[in-house]
């Protein structure tokens, strides 16, 4: 018996042809499929799956900032189609960890399919945004859309052991509490300092009044452009602005940041300074500092010493607790000698050293005796001021001059010497201990 195919009235190609053509056209088109090449077949068979996941760097450092893009890309092993799928009310998103909030990442909108291996899911940072350890996506993020792949093979979106966590260098700090109030505005910045090093800048200054969450250094080039831009945390006072050109001026401002983005403090005086070839090292390091005096107040301690000998461009007064730590760190210029070192705490016990630092960031003098002192809340004031230092007696040196007095009467816990110039400006000032007249 034999069968006959009749096609439907609307086909079209060979079935119009008599069936006998019919069969030996089918025939040559099966064995010109047996000669494909073998893995040109294979791969038309092959499953889809995930093949890496990248993401995208921030444009400084290790950390996204508010306004910025983070690209997700996920590359498959074969082409895929994501059917248009973008754009729909369900569309096919990347659910992305930031911190303790699940953001989408979305793939582009605009009506076309993506076909291909490279499949990317962007999603720009916003105020509420905060994630220290790196963001992380997990295996099943993948949700939503359609995808298809030729000769219709299964499509893996399983990221398997491609799944992220805590991405150390993909940090994000968007800034603010989504839908807190904002802080106040930190106070100016002040006594900023600026040191020239080779291809940078070392630039320190005081704590800023307010809440403050980080401060940020930029240096402006003569142009106004910025040239350099570093932040540090909130207990921070130095940094390093690097990737500088020699020889040329940069004008360095600092500002105290808050945790909201639209909520800073002013900027600092500018101060202007041109990077330079470190110098040859200096033929020895400037002398130990001596003197090193440390008087306790509400919340610091005052420290003062004697000048070092040598060629000294700053000061150093580091304060450390009973545990080894740095608790904080001033800088004061070479011709000022003394400090305040605040934000302590009472009743904790500092050890301070004074060094002597010099224009080269490999070359400083050893560290002062090191001096152990507790901040205390003031005690009652006297019941009267000490009375009048009489007795002044000033004799010439070479350089300098020594200065005695009389003892005075009265609660006395130091005594301060002042040498004015003509004009009235203070030129030097000296602490001694209550019980040293010289």
């Amino acid at each position: 018996m034999t069968s006959t195919f009749v096609p439907p009235n609307n086909a079209v190609g060979f079935f119009d042809m008599a069936p006998t053509r019919a069969l030996r056209v089918a025939a040559v088109l099966l064995a010109a499929l047996w000669a494909s090449a073998p893995s040109e077949v294979a791969a038309q068979s092959e499953p889809r799956s995930i093949n890496a996941v990248t993401i995208s760097s921030p444009a400084a450092g290790d950390t996204f900032r508010r306004g910025e893009t983070i690209t997700v890309t996920v590359n498959f092993n074969r082409d895929i189609n994501n059917q248009n799928s973008c754009g729909w009310a369900n569309p096919l998103r990347l659910e992305v960890q930031i911190g303790s909030t699940t953001r989408n990442f979305r793939c582009p909108t605009g009506g076309n399919a993506i076909y291909g291996r490279d499949h990317p899911f962007s999603y720009v940072v916003q105020a509420g945004d905060l994630d220290a350890d790196g963001i992380s996506i997990a295996a099943g993020a993948i949700m939503g859309g359609t995808w298809w792949a030729p000769a219709r093979n299964t499509i893996s979106t399983d990221l398997g052991a491609h799944a992220i966590t805590n991405s150390a260098n993909h940090k994000v700090n968007g800034g603010g509490i989504e839908g807190g109030p904002a802080p106040a505005r930190p106070a100016e910045v002040t006594g900023v300092r600026v040191s020239p090093l080779d291809g940078g800048l070392r630039v320190s200054w005081d704590a800023a009044t307010g809440e403050v969450s980080q401060y940020r250094v930029d240096a402006m080039d003569a142009s106004g452009e910025l040239a350099r831009r570093v932040y540090t945390d909130a207990d921070v006072f130095e940094a390093l602005v690097d990737r500088l050109a020699n020889g040329v001026d940069y004008t360095v401002t600092v500002t105290a940041l808050t945790s909201h983005p639209d909520v800073e403090g002013p900027a600092s005086e500018p101060q202007t300074a041109a990077p330079a070839a470190p110098a040859a090292p200096a033929a020895s390091a400037p002398s130990q500092v001596v003197g090193v005096r440390v008087a306790p107040l509400d919340g610091g301690l005052r420290v003062s010493w004697s000048a070092a000998a040598g060629e000294v461009s700053q000061y150093r007064v580091d304060a450390v607790d009973a545990s080894g730590e740095l608790a904080r760190r001033v800088y004061t210029d070479a011709d000022v000698f003394e400090a305040l070192v605040d934000r302590l705490v009472n009743g904790v016990e500092y050890t301070v050293t004074v060094t002597a630092l010099t224009g080269h960031p490999d070359v400083e003098g050893p560290a002062s005796e090191p001096q152990t002192a507790a901040p205390s809340a003031p005690a009652a004031p006297a019941a009267s001021a000490p009375s009048q230092v009489v007795g002044v007696r000033v004799a010439p040196l070479d350089g300098g001059l020594r200065v005695s007095w009389s003892a005075t009467a009265g609660e006395v816990s130091q005594y301060r010497v002042d040498a004015m110039d003509a004009s009235g400006e203070l030129a030097r000032r000296v602490y001694t201990d209550a019980d040293v007249f010289e």
